[in-house]
């Protein structure tokens, strides 16, 4: 049936689309991306149908099939009330009613038997403090060295099925590789990282989303669709959503496993932004530095002997306010 699909309906009206964008197993994964590389057209089908599942809020509790059908009985009403079509961009094409809510009703039991089958809740939850880093270790093997301000979530680990973490903040991750070879998949919300077994570090905060490859191979794939293959040594980041290779280092994307806080050519805006990601305080720096930039491995498991540190070592002056947990850095008179 791929070869004869021309538009967004028939493209989701085929079950195993589910398994392509959920990426439960890698014969559907790659048919689908295989026959997107065929043609800009397939590709831009194969974009909308992700964009539309996206649309799609879905609760991570089991889905009755009372509830299936309910929701299929309010879906047809609807529909032949003429009420509450939703056109948007040029995923609904509804130019026959009766193929669209075929296609609704096998999305909605697809969808349905989905978290019946595969429901991923009772999730377990890891964070960190400011300024605290911590080592732990997940049912399946893996071990994650959290950093500060960081959190992650994972789903009830299972052989024969793919092992998820959702991370907030950063951690360093070596992945067990398991008998049965299950994905282990880090999302971010900007770009899930698919591995089998390997180390790598991956940031997810605010300002900034990274993964950086240290040992093995792990398979990127953006919001947009985009996808990159990693090797050792690899630092990509995501700009604008996309994936942005650059030149790093195991010194200085890893420092911070080592407590501690390297700068290299580092603008004082970093600096701030670092304490603030770490230790949760807002710094404010002086006109007359801020365009400075610095040198330089500081003690990173203390922020009173950091800033200690910084001051001696960068001929700075540090100001600390505790009760509004603000820094100010001034140039040394």
């Amino acid at each position: 049936m791929q070869s004869t699909i021309t538009t967004i309906e028939e493209l989701l009206t085929d079950e195993t689309i589910l398994h392509w964008y959920f990426k439960l197993d890698d014969d559907n994964v790659n048919k689908w991306e295989d026959w997107a590389n065929q043609s800009q057209a397939n590709r831009l089908l194969l974009n909308e149908a992700a964009s539309f599942l996206q649309t799609i809020k879905f609760k991570e509790v089991p889905i009755s099939e009372d509830r299936v059908n309910n929701a299929w009985n309010d879906l047809s009403d609807r529909i032949l009330s003429g009420n509450n079509v939703v056109a948007t961009k040029k995923v609904f094409r509804l130019f026959a009613y009766k193929k669209w809510m075929a296609v609704a009703a096998l999305l909605i039991l697809m969808i349905g038997s989905y978290f019946i089958f595969e429901p991923r809740f009772n999730r377990t939850h890891i964070e960190t403090a400011y300024g605290q880093i911590s080592e732990r270790g997940l049912p399946d093997g893996t071990s994650i060295v959290l950093n500060a301000n960081s959190h992650i979530s994972t789903n009830k680990f299972q052989n024969g099925k793919p092992r998820e973490v959702w991370l907030k903040g950063e951690a360093f991750f070596k992945v067990h590789k398991t008998a049965t070879k299950d994905k282990f998949i880090v999302h971010t919300g900007k770009v899930d990282i698919v591995v089998t077994g390997t180390q790598f570090d991956v940031v997810n905060r605010d300002n900034k989303t990274s993964v950086y490859l240290k040992e093995g191979s792990v398979y990127l794939i953006a919001e947009d669709g985009s996808h990159l293959n990693m090797k050792p040594g690899d630092y990509v980041e995501i700009i604008n959503d996309k994936l942005i290779p650059k030149n790093a280092s195991d010194r200085n994307i890893l420092d911070w496993k080592e407590k501690k806080m390297m700068f290299d050519s580092t603008t004082m805006q970093e600096v701030a932004q670092r304490l603030k990601d770490v230790y949760g305080v807002d710094v404010e720096i002086n006109e007359a530095i801020k365009n400075k930039v610095i040198f330089g491995i500081m003690p990173n498991d203390d922020l009173d002997v950091f800033l200690k540190a910084f001051e001696i070592s960068q001929d700075f002056k540090v100001i600390r306010n505790n009760q509004t947990k603000t820094i100010t850095i001034l140039p040394k008179q």
